[in-house]
C-alpha cells in the first residue's frame, strides 16, 4: 500500500444502530477494554494535540452550556434545543502505508514523523477552515500500520447556533445545500473527493502518496509501480523545492540583516569622523594660541560663574534693602544686618592673615 487513506466522519452523543455514539468513538480511541476487539495487543495512545479523547465529551457538554447562553433565542422552545441524537464531533484517521513494525528502522521513522507532523499542521488548518474547534489528536502504534486519529467539535457561531457537526462537515454541508433530494449523495461525494483531494495535494504530493489505489484506477502492477515511483520522485522535488525556498528565505534574511548592520557602521564611522575633526580642531586651537584657547576653557567658563554669582549677590542686596526700608523691629534689623555682611562677604572670600576690624568680628559671632 503507497496510497493515502484519509476518512473523516461526525458522530452525536446518543449514536444508533448506524453509527456509533461519541463515548464510544473515544473510548476506542483510548484503547478501553471492550472497545477495540480489533486490536491484538491494545497500547495506550500518544496524545499529539489538545487533550486526551476520553475528556471529549464532558468538553462537548461545556460548550453546549456555552452556547446556550450565547444564543438563548436560537437554542429555546421546543425543538430548537441541541438534541442528543444531534451530531457535535467530527473524528477524522489518517494512516501511512508503511508497516508499524518498520518505524524501528530509523530513516523511515523519520519519514513517519514528517508526515504525521504535516497532517497535524493540515488538519488544524481544515478544521478552523469549516468551523470546527481541534480539541484532540492521538497517535496508535498498536495496529498494522501507524496512524493519526484528530477530533474537533463544532463552534457555536450565529450561522451555527447549534453546533451542528454536519454543518461542518464538508460532505454533509454539500448535502443540505443541494436544491433537490436526488441531488443530495452527488453533491456528498463530490465534496469528499474534493476534501480527498486538498488533503492528496498538501500531504500526500509531498510524501510520495498516491491518490488512488490500483485497483480503484484498474491498473495492472507494472503500471502501478511506475505510478508510485513518479509519485516518490514528485515527492523528493517538492521537498527539494520548499529546502530551496527556505534557503532563499533565509538567504534574503541574512541580506537584509547584512545591509541593516553596513549601514549601522556607516553612521558609527561618520560619528567617529565628527569626533575626530572635532578634537583636531581643538587641538589646533590650542597650538596656534595657546593663552587665547586657555582663556577660552578655562578662564572664561570661570569668569562666567564669577559673574552670575555677583549678579545674583546683587539681586539679594536689593532685596535684603527693600525689606530692611519696611522692618521697623531691632531683632529683624540686627538679622537682616548680618545677612547683608555676608552677602558682601560671600564672592571675594579673604585670606586667614587678613586683618578684621573688631566691630566686623563682633557682628560675626553675633547669633541672634
Amino acid at each position: 500500500m503507497a496510497y493515502q487513506f484519509a476518512h473523516t466522519q461526525t458522530y452525536s452523543r446518543k449514536g444508533n444502530n448506524k453509527n456509533r455514539s461519541v463515548a464510544a468513538v473515544v473510548a476506542e480511541a483510548v484503547r478501553e477494554d471492550d472497545f477495540c476487539p480489533h486490536v491484538e495487543s491494545p497500547q495506550p495512545p500518544a496524545i499529539l494535540h489538545g487533550v486526551s479523547p476520553d475528556e471529549i465529551p464532558q468538553l462537548i457538554e461545556q460548550r453546549i452550556k456555552q452556547a446556550k447562553q450565547l444564543y438563548p433565542e436560537q437554542l429555546k422552545g421546543k425543538g430548537k434545543g441541541i438534541r442528543k441524537d444531534q451530531h457535535v464531533m467530527e473524528g477524522a484517521v489518517f494512516s501511512h502505508p508503511i508497516l508499524s513494525d518498520e518505524l524501528e528502522d530509523p530513516d523511515i521513522a523519520v519519514q513517519y514523523q514528517s508526515w504525521r507532523d504535516d497532517v497535524i499542521e493540515w488538519v488544524k488548518r481544515d478544521f478552523d477552515d469549516r468551523g470546527l474547534e481541534f480539541v484532540s489528536a492521538v497517535e496508535h502504534l498498536d495496529e498494522a500500520h501507524p496512524h493519526v486519529h484528530a477530533y474537533g467539535i463544532p463552534k457555536a457561531t450565529a450561522s451555527n447556533p447549534r453546533m451542528d457537526a454536519k454543518k461542518c462537515h464538508a460532505g454533509h454541508a454539500a448535502r443540505q445545500q443541494a436544491t433537490q433530494p436526488w441531488q443530495g449523495n452527488a453533491a456528498y461525494k463530490k465534496a469528499m473527493r474534493q476534501w480527498q483531494d486538498n488533503h492528496h495535494e498538501a500531504i500526500g504530493e509531498r510524501h510520495g502518496l498516491l491518490r488512488f489505489g490500483p485497483r480503484r484506477q484498474r491498473l495492472d502492477r507494472k503500471t502501478w509501480k511506475i505510478q508510485q515511483e513518479a509519485a516518490k520522485d514528485l515527492a523528493n522535488k517538492i521537498q527539494v523545492s520548499e529546502k530551496m525556498g527556505d534557503l532563499t528565505t533565509d538567504y534574503e534574511s541574512l541580506k537584509a540583516e547584512k545591509n541593516e548592520l553596513e549601514q549601522e557602521v556607516k553612521g558609527l564611522r561618520a560619528s567617529f569622523k565628527t569626533l575626530y575633526d572635532n578634537a583636531k580642531a581643538e587641538l589646533q586651537k590650542s597650538l596656534d594660541d595657546p593663552i587665547g584657547y586657555i582663556k577660552e576653557m578655562f578662564v572664561r567658563p570661570v569668569e562666567e560663574e564669577r559673574d552670575k554669582l555677583q549678579k545674583e549677590n546683587s539681586k539679594l542686596k536689593s532685596m535684603l534693602g527693600f525689606i530692611k526700608k519696611h522692618v521697623t523691629d531691632d531683632r529683624s534689623r540686627i538679622i537682616i544686618d548680618n545677612a547683608e555682611h555676608e552677602a558682601e562677604q560671600h564672592p571675594r572670600q579673604q585670606p586667614e592673615n587678613t586683618h578684621i576690624s573688631p566691630s566686623e568680628a563682633q557682628r560675626d559671632d553675633f547669633k541672634p
